[in-house]
């Protein structure tokens, strides 16, 4: 009887002490976490990120508004840095050639805009060193930006009028609310304001469709920081009426007004001159004889001057008069790089250059006034272009790869600054520059093929994201079914154990 009671004491000792050795493995996790960074309009600043744990090779990708930021460059161990096409995601990879460690980089944007935005994990994975995938996580980057300290907080009008009617009180910078009168037959208030600092901007809604009774107009001026002010204009249209007697001085003096439109005919065309809220750099408002619109002339006098109004149902604009053809040319702007520059025409004597003339070519979505070769295929144009301080710059432009590269200036009196051996090599540069285009074109296809190639690994890639978040969920399945397959084998081993002793137990008595 001792044999038996000891072979089932020993029976039992080695099911719990199996028990006690299996332990469930769970998988390892790591968190990327993010700094929360406070700047000001206009400065580049950094957010750092950093893992919890070592790891082997890891994967993310960061959202981020692009009205607010703009991203520049990312910096840190193992990390490559590529912002999408869109501008709204950051691609964030990595992989160490041997062992593992920590990830700590840095990203670094420039801020755009006051107010409050975010870092984004959209997408994240990593591994360890064995390949094993890690439970990953992820925080947030709240970042705070503030206007410039030197930004002014001017949102005040300098002047307010409207068309047809007096506003009444007389205008004040510090009143915002005001009354107008006018006549059945006027549905849109003309409203021209000007705000008194120059980098404030103004809108105008409300000033259409105006209904018969009260309506509300308001003008908002937005500061350079970013604070407003709204002025409101009260404007009381009048029933319609047949009886001119009924009808009062106000709206007589409204419908008065409202005839008196000016309009410029230039041609076969009619501009109704408005008045603009600014004045392009290098223009300056001016008279012109035969006419009561207002001009804004160029410091170089060989370039049209510009009117401002509406033409037909296009919206108000600026457009260079060219009063001997007969013509009103829209005033154009285009952007390279940073800089923003202005398309000027002129009259003859504006550009002059031996075995060039005057045309029209298409400048990415703008058909424009440019000089082409007098002889031979269009294969490159000159443009006269304004830069930031009013000068006339010119510009060769390339339709082919449709690139810019400046060319010269003009000087006030309409001549290239440039002496004649400038000129020459000028000249033979730009030769230089077409005969290399059959290069460029070689090097531009290899680059779409390199870009053809990334899209198939961006696939591969993405493809690959799909195939592990199934084995994530494969691997969760199994991780639940070896919880339960364990607390089945605890109770079983339990089990067993109570069995053994109650069996002991009689045994025992038994002996007894």
């Amino acid at each position: 009887m001792n044999k038996a009671i000891k072979r089932i004491i020993s029976i039992v000792m080695c099911l719990l002490l199996l028990a006690g050795l299996y332990v469930p493995v769970e998988a390892a996790s790591c968190r990327f976490s993010f700094s929360d960074p406070k700047t000001t309009v206009g400065k580049s600043f950094s957010v750092s990120m950093s893992s919890s744990v070592s790891v082997a090779s890891f994967k993310l990708k960061i959202s981020y508004d692009s009205s607010m930021l703009t991203f520049n460059s990312g910096s840190g161990n193992t990390s490559i840095f590529k912002a999408s096409s869109d501008g709204s995601v950051i691609l964030v990879y990595g992989e160490y050639s041997e062992g593992e460690g920590k990830i700590s980089c840095s990203l670094n944007f420039t801020a755009k805009k006051a107010g409050s935005t975010s870092l984004k994990v959209t997408y994240m994975d990593a591994s360890d060193a064995g390949g094993d995938s890690l439970e990953v996580s992820a925080a947030s980057s709240a970042i705070t930006i503030e206007a410039a300290p030197t930004a002014s907080s001017d949102a005040k009008l300098k002047s307010l009028s409207v068309s047809p009617g007096t506003l009444s009180p007389k205008f004040s910078a510090d009143t915002t609310s005001y009354k107008v009168s006018v006549a059945n037959s006027v549905t849109k208030l003309t409203v021209s304001a000007k705000a008194n600092h120059s980098a404030a901007k103004v809108s105008v809604s409300g000033n259409s469709g105006l209904d018969v009774g009260d309506n509300t107009v308001k003008v908002k001026v937005t500061a350079e920081d970013g604070s407003t002010q709204t002025y409101k204009i009260v404007v009381t249209r009048a029933k319609k009426t047949t009886d001119p007697e009924t009808e009062t001085e106000s709206e007589k003096e409204s419908e008065s007004e409202s005839e008196k439109k000016l309009e410029l005919k230039v041609g076969s065309q009619t501009l109704v001159v408005m008045e603009p809220d600014s004045v392009p750099k290098g223009f300056t408002e001016g008279k012109k004889t035969g006419t009561e619109a207002p001009v804004y002339t160029h410091k170089n006098t060989a370039v049209f001057p510009l009117v401002y109004g509406k033409v037909g149902k296009s919206d108000a604009g600026f457009y260079h008069w060219d009063d001997e053809n007969g013509l009103l040319i829209p005033y154009k702007t285009m952007k390279i790089g940073k800089t923003t520059l202005t398309v000027l025409v002129g009259n003859k004597s504006f550009f002059t250059m031996d075995g060039y003339k005057k045309g029209t070519m298409k400048v990415g979505e703008n058909e424009m006034t440019v000089y082409l070769p007098e002889e031979g295929d269009a294969n490159h144009a000159l443009l006269t272009l304004g830069n930031d301080n009013g000068d006339v710059v010119i510009y060769l432009y390339d339709p082919q790869d449709e690139t810019l590269q400046r060319y010269n200036f003009i000087d006030a009196n309409g001549s290239l600054v440039t002496m004649s051996e400038e000129y020459q090599a000028m000249a033979e540069q730009a030769n230089l520059l077409i005969e290399e285009n059959a290069a460029l074109k070689s090097e531009k296809q290899a680059l779409q093929e390199e870009l053809a190639s990334y899209d198939e690994v961006k696939a591969e890639y993405e493809a690959s994201a799909e195939e592990l978040e199934v084995l994530r969920g494969e691997r969760e399945a199994v991780v639940k079914k070896a919880k339960l397959e364990t607390w089945i084998m605890y109770g079983t081993v339990g089990l067993c154990g109570v069995l053994a002793v109650a069996l002991i137990a009689i045994l025992v008595k038994r002996k007894g």
